[in-house]
């Protein structure tokens, strides 16, 4: 098949394979969506101009996103984590199949330690995550914190894992963009008796997917069939709610 027949197909076919919770008896607990580098999209430019014209770039990325997490049924601010967890995969699929996308390349880190100071384990994973702003890094901080609550509060033996998900499209150097995946699970143990977390551990999985703006420009007609979605509408319908009545047990340490 020809690219532009590959682009109809994938724009008007759905794969059909079943859900599979990747992440194992965990999913995601906050999912968070977000653009580096500026948005210089025209927001009135329609049709066939969100594809060929370069400045709006953004804009057709963002619609293409919108697109393909549609198709598989990928809706973090109305799901709840166990659907999100059971759409990734195909959502993954969807990513991989759509031809404005290189092939995959991913990256896997993990590691365990014991420490009873929940900032050594983000110390240790902040430099993985590409652009994750200072108010998700704070966020995730504070996740980790209420984990630790969780599991201490259990009583006895008591073990906790916590899913981070994470969509990041890198517009930086707009000549050559890409889109990040991250899923973050992260693993605390504690026994009974004691007045420290006694396991920590953590498993990323980094994908990278470099966007071909020459497949973009080439078949703007008939990626013009896709739905418009603005960056920030984009955003907006990719990061699920926030939980604001956590009480801490613990101070952690934010950044500013």
């Amino acid at each position: 098949m020809t690219i532009k027949q590959l682009i109809q197909k994938a724009i008007h076919i759905t794969t059909q394979i079943n859900g599979v919770n990747v992440f194992g008896d965990a999913a995601p607990a906050i999912v968070r969506a977000n653009m580096l580098g500026t948005d210089t999209s025209d927001p009135k430019s329609d049709g066939e101009q969100i594809y060929s014209e370069s400045q709006n770039l953004p804009t057709a990325l963002a619609s293409i996103l919108n697109h393909v997490q549609n198709k598989a049924n990928y809706h973090p601010t109305i799901q709840t984590p166990t659907q999100l967890a059971e759409a990734y995969s195909l959502l993954l699929q969807q990513i991989s199949e759509f031809p404005v996308f290189a092939l995959i390349q991913t990256n896997n880190y993990n590691k365990s330690f014991s420490s009873k100071n929940y900032n050594v384990l983000l110390d240790q994973v902040v430099s993985i995550f590409d652009g994750l702003s200072t108010r998700d890094l704070n966020l995730l901080k504070t996740s980790l914190a209420n984990m630790g609550k969780s599991v201490f509060s259990s009583g006895g033996t008591a073990t906790s894992t916590y899913v981070f998900s994470m969509f990041t499209l890198n517009m930086t150097n707009p000549a050559a963009p890409y889109l990040l995946i991250y899923n973050a699970s992260f693993y605390m143990k504690h026994k009974d008796g004691k007045d420290e977390i006694n396991e920590q551990s953590y498993v990323i999985v980094k994908n990278v997917f470099p966007i071909l703006l020459d497949v973009i420009k080439a078949n703007a007609k008939e990626l013009a069939a896709i739905d418009k979605k603005l960056v920030d509408e984009w955003i907006k319908e990719s990061t699920s709610p926030e939980k604001k009545n956590y009480q801490l047990c613990f101070q952690v340490e934010t950044m500013q």
